[in-house]
């Protein structure tokens, strides 16, 4: 024998359903694609504001692929209302978030020791998994802040730089200026304007295509890397938050996070599978990833102690939790065929 609801439990449950509803509209907007709730009316009023397509429905998965963290998702939990329209689309910067990464403001981020720490590992890994290319022609979308683009120059690379506004390119003239002393090396940099979700590209018009801190910040993240498998022809290298390990805090943390790093943007953590899902779609494969570090960075940031970063990032990559659990994690796709051809070849 059933019994009757009271109201006070139906008060709850609607308020529960009113509270799930704006989260799952924001993961469709994201990317997911296994939420069954349809989207809300303000999700979609924003996603019109900023040229984006939602899509309801799909099937269903205990996971979604992409979960959006931060500010737009914690507002939504207030008292179980939407937030402002105009700040959710302000706040998500669809299609200019290098902005923001190319500025001062950013690279303050990576000052100091163990700023420099979190761009050696990076730029170790980025030159490893690229080493069969050696001296290609590379774009570097969103890569105004010169984090790998003034490596790959100086390692042989040609590299073009692609940002969505002039501004973007302020910095990484200072950084050419200050780090390349050698003129040949800093005339293999070239740097153009764009839409970094229509980039202004033949397809295969270059050999490698390489986005740094920018997927975890493009709500339509998967027509973000549909645009960088197009124009390359060899390979797309990529990094993004992991949904693993200490990022499944991410959530609750992220508050914390801001208080350490204040200029903390909300952001896109991901599955493995989200992310090869996406290639998949689009003929690639990822034939190599690199976790970069199993502590958060916010850590490591707040600590203020290279020693501390270096041996403890050092004892969980030895022991290997870094490979299962680090993050960011970056990412090298290979067109199918060409990766077939090359394991073919590999004796």
């Amino acid at each position: 024998m059933f019994e009757a609801k009271s109201p006070q439990r139906a008060q709850r449950t609607q308020k529960k359903r009113t509270i799930e509803a704006p989260l799952c509209g924001l993961s469709e907007i994201c990317g997911s694609r296994s939420l069954p709730q349809p989207l809300p009316s303000f999700a979609k009023s924003a996603a019109h504001d900023l040229g984006v397509t939602p899509v309801s429905g799909g099937p269903t998965s205990s996971l979604p692929g992409a979960f959006w963290s931060g500010i737009v998702g914690r507002e939504c939990l207030k008292n179980g209302k939407p937030p402002n329209r105009s700040r959710v689309a302000t706040q998500m910067q669809t299609r200019t978030p290098d902005i923001e990464t190319s500025s001062e403001d950013y690279a303050r981020r990576f000052a100091g020791p163990v700023g420099n720490f979190f761009l050696r590992v990076q730029e170790e890994l980025c030159l490893e998994l690229l080493r069969p290319w050696t001296g290609c022609r590379v774009l570097d979308v969103g890569g105004g802040h010169g984090q790998i683009a003034i490596p790959l120059a100086a390692a042989g690379y040609d590299v073009t730089v692609l940002g969505s506004d002039p501004s973007c390119n302020e910095r990484l003239s200072r950084l050419l200026a200050s780090r390349l002393a050698d003129g040949a090396s800093a005339k293999r940099i070239a740097f153009v304007t764009g839409d970094i979700l229509d980039l202004p590209f033949p397809d295969r018009s270059h050999d490698v295509a390489v986005s740094l801190r920018l997927v975890s910040h493009v709500p339509v993240w998967d027509r973000l890397i549909r645009e960088l498998t197009r124009v390359a022809r060899l390979a797309v290298l990529i990094d993004y938050p992991s949904l693993v390990g200490v990022n499944l805090a991410v959530p609750l943390l992220f508050k914390l996070k801001k208080m350490v790093e204040r200029n903390t943007r909300p952001f896109l953590c991901f599955t493995h599978r989200a992310i090869s899902a996406a290639f998949l779609r689009n003929g690639y494969v990822i034939s190599a990833t690199r976790p970069e570090f199993f502590m958060p960075m916010a850590m490591h940031r707040a600590v203020k102690g290279l020693r501390f970063t270096e041996s403890s990032e050092r004892l969980f990559g030895n022991l290997g939790i870094t490979r299962l659990l680090g993050s960011p994690v970056l990412v090298l796709a290979e067109p199918k065929k060409a990766r077939l051809m090359r394991y073919i070849k590999t004796p």
